[in-house]
């Protein structure tokens, strides 16, 4: 099941990272807040093609926890992206969630 789901699945995470930076840099560049902000809504509207087809191959119940990998890309992507610190409960949450991520996925 989650293997013929793979290419949605990782599209959902890979477009809700790049939509969660995207809303990020739209609060902290005032001056490119509208063009962020654009491209974070255009995301959005991909993230919910994505979900449609991603739901379509599997259940509610395994697509929510697998998608749920993307708090690790999100935290990594401010880490490296935006420069953002992330404290060590921070990282220790997101191995949590990788460590669950797998779990399910290995299932």
């Amino acid at each position: 099941m989650v293997a013929q789901a793979a290419l949605p699945l990782t599209l959902c995470i890979g477009v809700e990272t790049a939509q969660q930076i995207a809303f990020s840099l739209a609060g902290s560049r005032p001056g490119r807040r509208l063009a962020w902000m654009s491209l974070g809504v255009g995301l959005h509207v991909m993230l919910l093609a994505l979900w449609c087809w991603l739901l379509m191959l599997m259940p509610l119940g395994v697509a929510a926890p697998l998608t749920a990998a993307s708090y690790l890309t999100v935290a990594l992507a401010s880490h490296v992206v935006l420069k953002e610190r992330v404290s060590r409960w921070g990282w220790l949450g997101v191995v949590s969630i990788a460590l669950g991520f797998a779990l399910i996925a290995g299932r």
